[in-house]
């Protein structure tokens, strides 16, 4: 039996002034069933525990007359179950996988015997939700780790999801952040920027845009369910599609990996249209890294992913004045040009060199000439993109009944200033995309038929632009978004 400290009663009682109803977990998992004897016949009062293989947490329930049980807040995973009874031989399934969004159906039939009998059963947990009727997929982390991703970017999964498809709209993730372009995806007929966006119990999205705000690199994510129809109100947002992510947790086995992914021209076509090679260089790199900082009890995961990119495509093209359209000769047009002063037209469309504003010459001097007679300029522009992510993530276990967690994640890409003195075409302002992200969860098993849980979270997102710096150092645009929501459930 864990015993309440006041310090957690003043925590619990502070995340519920700032919360508001939210009617079921987000993040979790649940089990439920009948408990009866040979004859069909319920059996009350018997104790059901479920234990999660990685942690070795356990949590129980007593059946009630009608020998139904249910546990709710189940973090995802694989569990073991057993059912235990005066009179019985012990019910066990020795493994069960939960996903999260999911609600197993374990009913268990006891056998007349001493519980110090034990019977195994395998694949005792339906595997067909028959408790609602929400159109559910779930990403597992096989899949994630077996189909392509380009970029790492787990969201390209949502399409292999039932009843959607890439659509265009208002906003797109580009808006969001350049390397997420053509992400925007429609569930069931609706509004490719009307899915909700949950990471951990809390929102995650950018609530201009409204699109997801940048997600964990697959290594820290374990798994995510999409939900397409009829799914429950406690999701409130908008009526699209739901997307429910849920990252790694440390286990009682410490785990972890190393990866990089590398790009480069020098294994690429060239573009069919470009005159060289885009000279690209692209380096993906990180680690991953979960165990136990007390056994069975308190447990740390964390992540870091650094991605750096170079290039030089020559695909860029704009239409500039030629040679001789610099120095007023424009003989080569049919069209006749006329003196806007006087409504003379210019003889043999010349325009004189004393007519020529110098402030237009200056400028054409960081212009490049066209390369070809009708004015077309192929040029290119480098670009250089660092980005830089932080995971860390801490569960906390309190005997049975408490369970204390809580997410931190940081993201940063930057992209410098671009600008060629000889060309002005090249110009682009520094720009820096920030995404910061942070949940707090608390669950309380109160008693058998009673358990609150309450989520705090917090995501921002922040868009700066600065310059170019030459010809003069100028701030462009500045904008900053917030977006802090709590929820409670009980």
């Amino acid at each position: 039996m864990s015993r309440v400290t006041p310090a957690m009663l003043c925590f619990a009682l502070a995340l519920n002034l700032f919360s508001r109803p939210a009617w079921g977990q987000r993040a979790t998992a649940s089990i439920s069933g009948l408990v009866t004897d040979s004859s069909g016949a319920p059996v009350p009062g018997a104790t059901v525990t479920v234990k999660n293989r990685s942690t070795s947490v356990e949590r129980t329930a007593i059946t009630n007359n009608a020998g139904f049980y249910s546990i709710t807040a189940l973090p995802a995973g694989t569990y073991s179950l057993t059912v235990a009874q005066q009179g019985f031989s012990t019910f066990s399934v020795p493994e069960i996988v939960l996903q999260v969004d999911q609600n197993a159906t374990g009913n268990a039939q006891l056998q007349l015997g001493t519980v110090s009998e034990t019977i195994t059963v395998e694949d005792a947990v339906a595997a067909v939700d028959t408790r609602n009727s929400t159109l559910n997929t779930v990403i597992n982390s096989q899949m994630v780790n077996d189909l392509p991703l380009n970029g790492r970017n787990v969201l390209q999964l949502l399409s292999v999801t039932p009843g959607t498809l890439n659509t265009s709209g208002t906003f797109n993730q580009a808006a969001t952040r350049p390397e997420s372009s053509s992400q925007l995806v429609s569930a069931s007929g609706g509004r490719g920027n009307s899915t909700t966006f949950i990471l951990d119990g809390g929102i995650h999205e950018d609530p201009y845009t409204e699109v997801a705000n940048v997600l964990p690199n697959p290594d820290a994510i374990q798994e995510f369910s999409y939900q397409t129809n009829n799914y429950g109100a406690k999701f409130a947002g908008r009526g699209g599609g739901v997307v429910n992510v849920v990252t790694r947790s440390g286990t009682n086995e410490i785990h972890g990996s190393v990866f990089e992914y590398l790009r480069n021209s020098r294994l690429n076509e060239r573009n069919y249209f470009a005159a060289t090679n885009d000279g690209l260089k692209r380096n993906q790199y990180g680690f991953s890294l979960g165990g136990p900082l007390k056994r069975n009890q308190t447990f740390l995961f964390g992540s870091w992913q650094g991605t750096q990119i170079r290039s030089l495509p020559s695909t860029l093209t704009a239409v500039v004045p030629t040679a001789q359209q610099r120095e007023g000769n424009f003989s080569a047009m049919s069209k006749q040009l006329v003196d806007p002063e006087t409504g003379d037209p210019f003889p043999g469309n010349i325009i004189p060199a004393s007519r020529l504003d110098p402030v237009a010459l200056k400028v054409l001097q960081m212009i490049p000439v066209a390369t070809s007679a009708d004015g077309l300029l192929r040029y290119s522009r480098g670009d250089k993109q660092t980005d830089n992510q932080v995971l860390a993530r801490v569960d906390h276990h309190i005997g049975s009944a408490h369970h204390i967690s809580g997410r931190f994640f940081w993201d940063e890409l930057n992209v410098p200033a671009v600008l060629d003195r000889s060309n002005i075409l090249t110009a682009l302002p520094d720009r820096r995309w920030l995404s910061l992200s942070a949940v707090a969860n608390y669950t309380w098993t109160v008693g058998p038929s009673v358990l609150t849980n309450t989520t705090l979270s917090y995501n921002r997102t922040s868009n700066i632009a600065f310059g170019p710096t030459f010809p003069a150092t100028a701030r462009s645009a500045s904008t900053s978004r917030r977006y802090p929501r709590a929820t409670h459930s009980v």
